[in-house]
């Protein structure tokens, strides 16, 4: 079975930097939302693997881009990309954005799968 490119595939790959600042402004919302779940269960460790950010430019020494992905769509038009991330608050699952049509989601990288 023959798999080819699709075209919003391509679609996504030509507006790689259009999603790329919407998957750093999802990230930093998500670490705002997480973050105090997290400096609970880390203890003394807090402060080094989720330290208090106040902007997403401080997020980049605790990520670690690994991967995009351009996944296959179900729906005619729709325009995914997929980013697959390390994270110092979470080094067993990772961290996971998609953008699909605008709309951003993140998790662990199971978001992804």
């Amino acid at each position: 079975e023959e798999e080819s490119i699709l075209d919003e595939q391509r679609e996504s790959y030509r507006n790689l930097r259009d999603f790329i600042p919407m998957a750093e402004d999802g990230i930093f919302s998500y670490y705002q939302s997480a973050c105090g779940d997290f400096r609970a269960q880390f203890g003394l460790d807090a402060d080094i693997k989720m330290p208090l950010i106040s902007n997403k430019s401080m997020l980049s020494g605790m990520t670690k881009l690994t991967g995009v992905l351009f996944p296959m769509v179900l729906d005619p038009g729709e325009v995914t990309i997929g980013f697959l991330l390390e994270c110092s608050w979470d080094p067993e699952h990772g961290l996971g954005v998609r953008v699909s049509n605008g709309k951003v989601e993140v998790g662990s990288q199971d978001l992804l799968t």
